[in-house]
């Protein structure tokens, strides 16, 4: 289909050129070949008069025009994906549908298997997608790629509205069996102790607790450091080490495991977890209801 002598199919290509910079890293992402991806790239720089991406190295460099169309072009195909998946309503018992979820191991762990059990009897084909919260995923609902992110609320995206989900606090954990971690734990004995903490895969991401450790200028002898929430009660277990984790997690692992769950006497802030979403999916019914679904299975988790 062509718009102002523009084929729109282009526009796919060129947001795919614009996201990865690489026309065969573009090309496997629409599954299409190479050369496809060239001469599309050959009838865009046509029909925009200008070059759009240069060599530079390895890698392809948006010119300042096609800087400024990157927002532009994604918002538009998100537009058009709203219109195509448009329905009039939205019947969970009979629908078939797959939403894609950014969400941390602990939201993983501690509210999306309720939700999955729940969908099992009233919405059999609906199934959840979950993708780990890192770097590269973090930008995937403000380009429209994914339904929903579960993130605290200061990492919340300003310009897609949200929903607070549930709160939580966090705690410390030690092995059941640790003579020298008692509850509650002063700020001396926390900050004395060996911690297991998590950590993820930028720099830019700190764990909440590590965030708040440098901000109050102290150090904690860290003798591990993991990728996963989910993962710290397996390295505090017959050791002399803790963790700092949210509570439901905490609470969730004791019942299973050799913890003991401890009440630091620091004042972390509490978690504020919020559901997101695109702008452009306000008024979706399959949206709608699936995170009106989400808060209330929160609700009661």
């Amino acid at each position: 289909m062509r718009f102002h002598r523009l084929d729109l199919n282009l526009l796919v290509v060129l947001d795919a050129l614009l996201a990865e910079k690489n026309v065969s890293r573009a090309a496997s992402r629409l599954n299409l070949t190479q050369p496809a991806i060239s001469n599309s790239l050959s009838k865009l720089r046509q029909h925009f008069e200008d070059e759009l991406l240069v060599k530079l190295g390895r890698q392809m460099v948006p010119t300042p025009l096609a800087e400024s169309l990157r927002k532009p072009v994604r918002e538009a195909l998100v537009d058009l994906q709203a219109i195509a998946e448009s329905r009039p309503s939205f019947d969970p018992a009979t629908v078939e549908k797959v939403f894609h979820i950014v969400a941390s191991d602990y939201v993983a762990a501690t509210l999306l298997p309720a939700a999955v059990a729940r969908l099992a009897e009233i919405a059999p084909g609906v199934s959840i997608h979950t993708l780990p919260v890192s770097e590269p995923t973090v930008g995937l609902l403000a380009r429209g790629e994914v339904d929903f992110q579960i993130i605290p609320e200061e990492a919340t995206l300003s310009d897609h509205p949200h929903e607070l989900l549930f709160e939580d606090r966090y705690v410390c954990i030690a092995w059941s069996r640790n003579r020298f971690i008692q509850d509650p734990l002063s700020r001396e004995q926390y900050l004395s102790a060996r911690h297991v903490i998590t950590t993820f895969d930028s720099e830019r991401m700190l764990a909440f607790d590590e965030a708040y450790v440098q901000r109050q200028g102290w150090r904690r002898d860290a003798v591990a450091q993991l990728p996963s929430f989910t993962l710290l009660p397996f390295y505090v277990i017959g050791t002399g080490q803790i963790a700092t984790i949210h509570e439901r997690l905490a609470r969730l692992y004791a019942k299973t495991m050799p913890l003991k769950v401890i009440t630091p006497e620091i004042d972390f802030p509490l978690l504020r977890e919020r559901i997101q979403w695109h702008h452009n999916r306000e008024n979706d019914p399959a949206n709608i209801w699936l995170r009106e679904f989400l808060i209330d299975v929160a609700a009661e988790v």
